[in-house]
């Protein structure tokens, strides 16, 4: 009877296939078949409200799951018609892959009975996304509500681009007439389509008398590429002692060449009805479902008596009856189909049967043998009844098979009244080869005063939907029995995931390594899901998962509580080193096994490049501060002085991890700036106080020499009217670090500074021209390349190359100039540079050559840079590469001279020893003569 609800399958994705764990036992069953050994439930004990081992006030309701499995909390079923789901017969799933609708679930129920025990009415119920449960059909026929037998879910298979597909979204039902006015109704289940006076109707056969009863209502659960069997709904109905099957073929009711599985209602009369009537069988019979054969011909099971009747219907034949070989007065109770999607794999029939030992078990048909695949495993309750242990029952009430398009697997559901059991397997060639049978959740009820439990999960309530099982349950311990509904899941191994590479780039500056970290992992997780913390409208570029269902998984689970990501190579984002960090390695995402609500298990190393600028924190002054408080030195002018103090800050900046490969050079301007030296304050707080020995009244130490320098301040460039900048910042919150004091011997050539730009306090630079130009600069390591961003990148190394010079007066400075077209040689090259006083300013206008008016002193002169090469045009890794091969090429011909060598050498050494054996034995045999 549940083979109908295999119909309810969904959108199939990529995912590696799960890795099935268990092993088979081995051990022979009744039948002489293997059994798959049954894994338990091996979680510590949880609150089904809660997820955890916390109580909930309202729901005292503990479980236990097999670890490979979670869990979703439990919830109260709302909607008017909730409390007709106490008596549920049925469930179905409205599902088409190619809307993009959700799916939706539509349950068959019967109300409460009256004092007679004669049903008051049949519905059939959608679960509406935000009105609940809600009774969308009552015209349904009565006749047998214990069981799924007037209902059936239609799937429709059509051409869809030049292939087959097939969706879910009609129900074909009996309705509640009687005689020749019975119909079977055909409703469209599309969530915003369902409309009772809009449904299709199917006449009853001539066979069909006033009395004639309905017994089963079925259409096949899967695509078969068969037109006979395609597209049918199928009849079991019994007629004036006798029994019949009708099948009616809808392949002409659909719309035009048929490309969108929609019925025609004016293609209705296009219906083909056949009619076969079973051979005499015993009255009464029971359990009866219809199922796909291992040859993908519809079967027809019943039990009667205590017999197992199955019977082939083939179009144009008489029905075929079925004799199991093996059947041992088993009691046959659920029948259901595999789920196997390839048009090429045969279905199998699974069924559920009790023996003559109470002993229940499922099995699988193969050919007409009875195939055992695992024992249900019955548990008792932790709540003893007077003093006494309460087992579960063991009888099977639901029954299901599904795909599994994450963990792209095949799975048997089973349920009782407590535990839910699964059966899974990747072959459909083979199903016991490598199948795993597991007691997936085991719902550990409280007792009600009599000692029976008062927790039940409800007939047929599980279906396969939104990628997990979803089942429903009531507790006939509370007064109003309220019913609520929860899932259980296979937890996705993360060791199947794939993806690509994640690329971090930090949005914004931060101030600690942990702030990089936290803001990586949430980076990480937006691009696991697809979208970030703005909601699934704000979609990331470049996801590194391509499956959709499986960034849906991410997207429904949280990071800290559902699974966990740890950088496991720590140089991603280093400790202590600033600057530009550019670096790949792996962070490992991993599963939260305390979780019972989490969709993971295992681990799986994600690779990872990050790019982002680390910060420095100029408050750690231990870490960089460029002299010690009191330092002394002596100079010959103060504006040498000045350079020095400009050089010993980005010398010491630079030395600092990271930063080496920064040019922090004073006059870029774009990373700190320091404090202007001169000023006629005497007030030493404030920025603008100058370095504290311009002022007429500050004298050097007498005794000494030395002027005391207490001024000296230094703030990172504001970006952005903040006072930091990609490089650096000030974590104290100051507005400025206060530079050590700092003693300083030197000719002041005017005490009295008055006006800053005196001509008196700048350097005579055209005296200083020879004597730079005589210095021989190195360019070892560079290149001539000045086109472009490497270009750029390159003349800023060869400026950095020409003030690192060590006979290079600190007082003095050399500058590319701006867009000007150098064009540099190998080995020796000529360079138009500015020279300028660094106690002053200079202009990079390429059209004004030198100045000395106001605050500027620079000229242009012409140095000599050495060692320049020209840049390869060869990629950077066919270098080593070439160096690779071209070692390999020698050892070969070393291994080859060794081999050649040596095989003539043992040729050599062969025939010597071999002449000698012939010499001696024609010596032997002239001494015979």
């Amino acid at each position: 009877m549940k083979t109908l609800l295999t119909l309810l399958g969904g959108i199939t994705v990529s995912a590696q296939p799960v890795a099935l764990l268990a092993e088979q036992t081995g051990v022979l069953n009744m039948f002489g078949e293997r059994t798959t050994k049954l894994e338990g439930v091996d979680s510590d004990t949880f609150n089904l409200a809660t997820g955890n081992d916390e109580q909930n006030e309202k729901y005292n309701l503990n479980a236990k799951r097999n670890k490979n499995y979670g869990i979703g909390l439990m919830k109260e079923a709302q909607g008017k018609d909730a409390s007709f789901l106490k008596k549920n017969l049925a469930i179905f799933k409205y599902s088409d892959p190619n809307s993009g609708k959700e799916e939706v679930i539509y349950n068959m129920a019967v109300s409460a009975t009256n004092g007679s025990g004669e049903n008051l009415k049949s519905f059939i119920i959608k679960n509406d996304k935000n009105d609940g449960y809600v009774s969308v059909e009552s015209d349904v026929s009565t006749s047998e509500t214990s069981y799924n037998a007037s209902t059936t879910a239609f799937s429709s298979i059509y051409n869809r681009l030049g292939r087959k597909d097939y969706k879910t979204k009609y129900l074909a039902y009996a309705d509640n007439n009687v005689g020749k006015n019975k119909k079977i109704n055909i409703l469209d289940i599309e969530p915003d389509a369902v409309n009772k006076d809009k449904k299709l109707q199917l006449d009853m056969p001539n066979e069909f008398s006033e009395s004639a009863q309905v017994l089963k209502v079925y259409a096949p659960t899967r695509q078969l590429n068969d037109s006979s069997k395609d597209n049918h709904i199928y009849m079991f109905f019994t007629s004036e002692s006798k029994y019949f099957v009708t099948s009616y073929d809808l392949n002409d009711c659909f719309t035009e060449n048929n490309t969108n599985g929609n019925l025609d209602s004016s293609r209705m009369g296009n219906v083909k009805v056949m009619t076969q009537e079973l051979p005499s069988i015993p009255t009464n019979p029971r359990n009866i479902n219809f199922s796909l054969g291992n040859d993908n011909q519809v079967t027809l099971n019943f039990m009667s008596g205590a017999d197992f009747y199955s019977y082939s219907i083939v179009k144009g034949q008489d029905p075929i009856n079925n004799v199991i070989t093996n059947f041992d007065k088993q009691e046959i109770t659920y029948i259901t189909n595999t789920d196997h999607r390839g048009s090429g794999d045969s279905q199998q029939t699974i069924f559920a049967a009790t023996d003559s030992n109470n002993e229940e078990a499922i099995y699988y048909m193969d050919g007409n043998k009875m195939v055992k695949l695992f024992e249900l495993l019955p548990q008792k309750f932790t709540e003893k009844y007077k003093e006494k242990d309460v087992y579960e029952d063991k009888g099977v009430n639901g029954f299901y098979s599904y795909y599994d398009e994450i963990n792209r697997n095949y799975n048997i559901v089973v349920t009782t009244n407590q535990s839910i059991y699964q059966y899974s397997y990747k072959n459909p060639q083979n199903m016991i080869s490598g199948g795993v049978a597991r007691k997936i959740l085991f719902l550990d009820s409280p007792l009600n005063i009599i000692g029976k439990p008062g927790i039940s999960i409800l007939n047929n309530s599980i279906v396969y939907s939104g990628d997990k099982l979803e089942y429903s349950f009531k507790n006939i311990i509370e007064n109003n029995e309220p019913i609520y509904t929860s899932q259980v899941f296979e937890k996705l191994d993360l060791k199947t995931l794939q993806t690509n590479p994640f690329y971090y780039n930090a949005n914004r500056n931060f101030d600690k390594r942990q702030d990089y970290v936290d803001d990586f992992k949430n980076q990480l997780s937006y691009s696991l899901r697809g979208f970030d913390e703005k909601g699934p409208e704000s979609k990331v570029k470049n996801p590194i998962i391509s499956q959709q269902k499986i960034r849906d998984i991410f997207a429904g689970s949280k990071l800290g509580t559902d699974y966990n990501i740890e950088i496991t190579d720590s140089n991603l984002i280093p400790e202590n080193r600033y600057g530009q960090i550019q670096e790949s390695g792996n962070v490992t995402i991993s599963n939260i096994e305390s979780s019972n609500t989490s969709r993971f298990r295992n681990s799986f190393l994600q690779s990872s490049t990050t790019n982002y600028i680390n910060r420095f924190d100029l408050s750690n002054t231990d870490l960089w501060f460029p002299w010690e408080d009191g330092h002394e030195v002596s100079f010959d002018d103060y504006n040498s002085m000045i350079g020095w103090v400009y050089n010993s800050i980005q010398d010491s900046l630079e030395k600092l991890s990271g930063f080496e490969n920064e040019i922090l050079w004073k006059e870029f301007d774009d990373v700190w700036e320091i404090n202007d030296w001169y000023s006629n304050s005497e007030e030493l707080d404030s920025w603008d106080s100058g370095w504290g020995f311009t002022n007429g009244n500050v004298l050097p130490d007498p005794e000494s020499g030395f002027y005391t320098l207490e001024g000296i301040k230094l703030r990172p460039k504001a970006k952005d009217s903040q006072l930091s900048n990609d490089f650096l910042f000030i974590g104290s919150g100051e507005e400025f670090i206060n530079l050590p004091k700092l003693k300083v011997k030197m000719n002041i050539k005017d005490n009295d500074f008055g006006k800053k730009d005196n001509i008196v306090n700048k350097i005579d630079l055209n005296s200083k021209v020879k004597e730079v130009q005589n210095l021989q600069f190195n360019g070892i390591g560079l290149t001539t390349e000045t086109k472009g961003l490497s270009g750029e990148k390159n003349l800023k190394q060869i400026q950095r190359r020409l003030n690192k010079h060590r006979l290079l007066d600190p007082g003095i400075g050399l500058d590319i100039i701006e867009n000007k077209n150098y064009n540099l040689s190998a080995n020796s090259s000529k360079l138009t540079v500015r020279m300028f006083d660094r106690a002053f300013e200079y202009s990079k206008n390429p059209l004004i050559e030198s100045s000395q008016i106001d605050g500027f002193n620079y000229i242009t002169i012409e140095v000599t840079i050495y060692g320049l090469k020209a840049p390869s045009s060869m990629p950077r890794w066919v270098t080593p590469v070439l160096a690779f091969g071209g070692m390999s090429i020698i050892i070969l011909l070393i291994m080859s001279t060794w081999f050649i060598s040596r095989k003539r050498f043992y040729k050599s050494a062969v025939g010597k020893e071999a002449a000698k054996i012939a010499q001696a034995k024609r010596r032997e045999e002239k001494n015979k003569k």
